[in-house]
């Protein structure tokens, strides 16, 4: 039991000197999220942004960046969800707002899933 727990300790110490922390502030649902400076706007995230807080929609990307970041290249898939929901929302497929127009518009999704896929394997191979 020591060892794992001596394991467990070593791999949260790599884990704190190497943070990964993900660019939220790029994603185009969450850009008025932020002020001038690039910091989160803590007190507005109970604000409503459509139907849904502000912190709702914001959960909601996170979650889907914890699913998807049980890969072997994390910085890759949060690329790839990061340029899929850019490109999504510009097409009004708002699936964080709305997460039913993720299937209901399934080719698009699908779609912008593939092509940003052969975009970020092919940039990321090298790594």
């Amino acid at each position: 039991m020591s060892e794992l727990k001596e394991l467990l300790f070593k791999i949260a110490e790599i884990g704190n000197l190497n943070p990964g922390i993900p660019l939220i502030k790029d994603v185009f649902p969450f850009q008025h999220y932020f002020d001038e400076r690039n910091k989160l706007i803590y007190k507005k995230l109970s604000d409503n942004d459509g139907l849904w807080t502000r912190r709702e929609i914001l959960t909601r990307y996170l979650f889907l960046q914890a699913v998807l970041d049980q890969g072997p290249d994390i910085i890759g898939i949060r690329q790839l969800l990061s340029n899929v929901t850019n490109s999504l929302y510009q097409k009004e497929v708002r699936f964080l707002h709305r997460p039913l127009d993720f299937f209901k518009e399934v080719g698009i999704s699908v779609d912008e899933i593939l092509l940003n896929h052969e975009k970020i394997k092919n940039i990321r191979a090298v790594d």
